[in-house]
């Protein structure tokens, strides 16, 4: 008889153990795909110093003032204007 109310005694914590983490993995709202996601995520967030460096290396590249990208496209675009004052034909190709 004993025996028989250990028994029920086990199973009932072992019932409550169950219902426990059925709770907890309900509030846990998980996500399918979370893990690839906080993956990448700590991925970006371990390269932070890296990935502002790049960032910064290409604005100076575009910005710079040795002639960045922005004052060649600049350049071009008059040394384009100059042929389509002579060749109308250009201007519709540069478009």
């Amino acid at each position: 008889m004993q025996e028989l109310s250990c028994r029920e005694r086990e199973r009932a914590d072992l019932l409550e153990l169950a219902r426990f983490r059925v709770s907890e993995l309900e509030r846990a709202q998980l996500v399918s795909g979370e893990d690839e996601d906080l993956g990448r995520e700590r991925t970006v967030l371990a390269n932070a110093s890296k990935l502002a460096g790049t960032a910064l290396e290409a604005e100076q590249l575009l910005y710079g003032s040795d002639g960045g990208v922005t004052d060649t496209v600049a350049r071009t675009e008059v040394k384009l204007a100059e042929a389509a004052a002579i060749d109308p034909n250009l201007a519709m190709r540069s478009r």
